[in-house]
């Protein structure tokens, strides 16, 4: 017999000003990687190759739309997320939660719900990225950022839980 889940307090979570720049953060991301994708289809729509065989080389250039379906795919995914985050008294969690320990609990899990759309738009405007851009100078770039980012939000991600809720 399937037993049910007893019921969780909902506690109203105040957004305080570092999850309100990791929002920021996440949005500014994803709408740099809509213009990004948009200045490319209508800037190089006809240079684009978008099928890839494996070892990755170009196999022949398809329809411009194509080049649509990362950003749509992340938009999808990003929206997703935030609807889930919304709800964090439904999540599964390892410790009981209890009305003391309920706003601990459901901020950690939104918070790393904060983080995981962050990377997944990181993902996939690397991904964009690395198909779109030619030049080698580019590439260096590319690999560049992607140096300074990950230590980044690395640090941010492990400093966080020792800061104190606004």
């Amino acid at each position: 017999m399937i037993q049910s889940r007893p019921r969780r307090p909902k506690v109203d979570l105040k957004i305080n000003a570092y999850e309100k720049s990791l929002e920021i953060l996440a949005g500014g991301l994803l709408v740099t990687y809509w213009a990004y994708i948009l200045c490319h289809y209508y800037g190089f729509i006809n240079d684009i190759g978008l099928f890839f065989k494996l070892p990755i080389e170009s196999d022949n250039f398809k329809n411009d739309g194509q080049l649509l379906t990362f950003p749509k795919s992340v938009t999808a995914i990003y929206l997703f997320i935030t609807l889930l985050s919304l709800f964090p008294y439904s999540f599964n969690f390892l410790t009981t939660i209890t009305q003391e320990n309920a706003e601990a609990e459901y901020r950690k899990a939104t918070n790393s719900l904060r983080y995981l759309k962050i990377i997944i738009v990181l993902i996939y405007f690397l991904f964009s990225l690395h198909y779109l851009v030619d030049s080698l100078e580019a590439k260096k770039i590319l690999i560049v950022l992607v140096i300074l980012l990950v230590p980044i939000l690395t640090l941010v991600a492990f400093t966080y839980p020792k800061r104190r809720n606004d």
